[in-house]
């Protein structure tokens, strides 16, 4: 009797993560079989097309390989047959020939709409916060900006500036452009204007399914990787990162943008990328992990907003950041849905080996969303286990104490599962894996002493602060030569580091001037520097 689609999808989900000869002799039959049978309504086209993921992120052999490129072809082709009904319910799944809706930056949909491929739509906008007039009066020219004192409504306003309703959000977008210089202002605006725009192509590469680096290397599985000695893989040699042409760059960064707008999100190191600080590292076992920042202009004082995209075989399987600041970094980490239950633990291992090797990192904290705070998903999975195995600990004592007793209840006690209320326990404190000697003093803590000098010796006059803090570093550190209009914002930073700490030492003045111009120009560099002025 011949299989049903949904029997053979769960056989082979089943077997997805099994490596030995029977199941993969088993798992290439039943797709086998799977690419003969119809496809299933288009309901589970987005669960099958998560498991098609998976399986091409976790080949067993090129054959294999092969099959799947031909079902995911199949599954393309049935999505762009499918009636508009269907697709309409298809809105946000990732999968080809359909659409995205949701609200992205203003940089993003620019890069967008240089892609002749993707098209774009404007969908909605919402002036409850804010009415387009208030943005308007700072980027029209002045010949029309008394349009935006009328108090016109939207509606009104753009018919006066003859702007029909399909040039509105390319309007939109040339407008915002002219608050380029101030990026945070440009940020708040068009949030506060809650820009919805629906995205579509012809194209089946616009999707989850072919989301996929062309230049990384392939990995065969013939197992898992669950178990492991997470201290030694932390310590062992980083290799030299790739050297990508241009070309490959823009391939990266499309790869990894496209895999963050398929989920409706965005992270500012992936969106306001600075390409001189793309690294990318093949590892083992099909890891490959590129790290980056946010331009000049989108800097945090004293510590480095480091992103990261972790790939499986080419597919992009995780993404998040480290909040770096000297041998301390505040960590995230987000699977995707459909490459949970492969390697994770592995995979998590391995961005940590790239933070600690990269930036000389030692400690790693995690914030309590991670798992579990406002996080439902985290406490029913028990995420507060997956740290603690790998070292993490809470930093308040009493919960610590509390996790230790969990932890041989666990190891004592047969099929034991930590009660919800005590995972919502722990996230009541941060967690941290310490891998040096000390706990080194982070930025907020840096942050408040000089909130408290600026209160305590200027009645809280900041601008007086930073002139006078300007006047004394100049002098103590010789330091005379003209600063571009980014150096001269990390001097103002380091010159209030530098005054509420008194620094005198001539070799820590030094290191001060030299992160000056390193901040703007080398996130690593600059990460070398912090290192040494905190070791000093």
């Amino acid at each position: 009797m011949k299989k049903s689609f949904r029997s053979l999808f769960n056989a082979l989900k089943t077997l997805a993560n099994q490596f030995d000869e029977k199941a993969n002799d088993t798992k290439y039959k039943t797709l086998q079989a799977l690419h003969k049978t119809p496809l299933p309504p288009h309901k589970e086209w987005p669960a099958y097309q998560h498991l098609l993921l998976f399986l091409s992120a976790h080949p067993q052999n090129s054959a294999f390989t092969e099959l799947l490129n031909k079902e995911k072809e199949r599954l393309s082709k049935q999505v762009k047959k499918a009636g508009n009904a269907a697709k309409a319910q298809l809105q946000n799944s990732g999968l080809p020939h359909t659409t995205t809706l949701s609200s992205y930056s203003h940089d993003l949909l620019v890069w967008l709409a240089e892609n002749r491929e993707i098209k774009m739509t404007y969908d909605s906008s919402s002036e409850e916060e804010i009415e387009l007039n208030h943005v308007l009066q700072f980027t029209l020219p002045d010949m029309e900006k008394l349009l935006t004192a009328a108090g016109n409504t939207q509606e009104d306003l753009l018919q006066e500036l003859k702007v029909r309703p399909d040039q509105f959000l390319p309007f939109l977008l040339d407008q915002f452009s002219r608050l380029n210089h101030e990026p945070f202002m440009k940020d708040y605006f068009w949030n506060k204007l809650g820009i919805y725009v629906e995205l579509s192509s012809e194209q089946s590469s616009f999707s989850k399914l072919y989301n996929q680096l062309s230049f990384d290397s392939t990995y065969y599985h013939t197992d898992l990787l669950r178990s492991f000695d997470h201290i030694e893989l932390l310590n062992a040699e980083l290799p030299y990162y790739m050297n990508l042409s241009t070309e490959q760059q823009d391939e990266l960064i499309a790869v990894m943008r496209n895999t963050l707008l398929f989920l409706e999100r965005e992270t500012d190191p992936t969106t306001f990328i600075d390409r001189r600080s793309l690294r990318f590292y093949q590892l083992e076992r099909g890891i490959s992990v590129a790290i980056y920042t946010m331009t000049p202009n989108r800097h945090l004082p004293m510590e480095s907003y480091a992103g990261y995209t972790l790939f499986k075989n080419g597919y992009p399987a995780a993404y998040g950041g480290g909040w770096v600041h000297g041998k301390k970094t505040l960590f995230g980490i987000n699977i995707f849905e459909q490459f949970r239950g492969g390697e994770s633990g592995y995979m998590f291992i391995q961005l940590l080996r790239v933070y600690r090797q990269a930036f000389g990192v030692d400690y790693f904290e995690v914030e309590p969303y991670q798992y579990g705070l406002d996080n439902p998903e985290g406490i029913e999975s028990g995420a507060f286990w997956f740290y603690y195995r790998y070292g993490f600990r809470p930093l308040d004592k009493q919960l610590n104490k509390i996790a230790e007793d969990e932890s041989q209840k666990i190891k004592s006690k047969k099929g034991y599962r930590t009660p919800a209320k005590t995972l919502v326990r722990f996230t009541e404190s941060n967690i941290a894996m310490n891998l040096g000697t000390a706990v080194p003093e982070g930025v907020l803590a840096l942050r408040e002493r000089i909130t408290s000098y600026i209160a305590g010796n200027y009645n809280s006059n900041r601008s007086e602060a930073v002139l006078e803090s300007l006047a004394w570093f100049r002098d103590k550190a010789n330091f005379i030569r003209l600063c571009n209009r980014y150096e001269e914002a990390v001097l103002k930073d380091i010159a209030l580091v530098a005054r509420t700490l008194n620094v005198q030492n001539p070799a820590k003045l030094e290191l001060l001037k030299e992160m000056i111009q390193a901040k703007p120009a080398d996130m690593y560099t600059f990460q070398e520097l912090l290192v040494e002025f905190m070791e000093l």
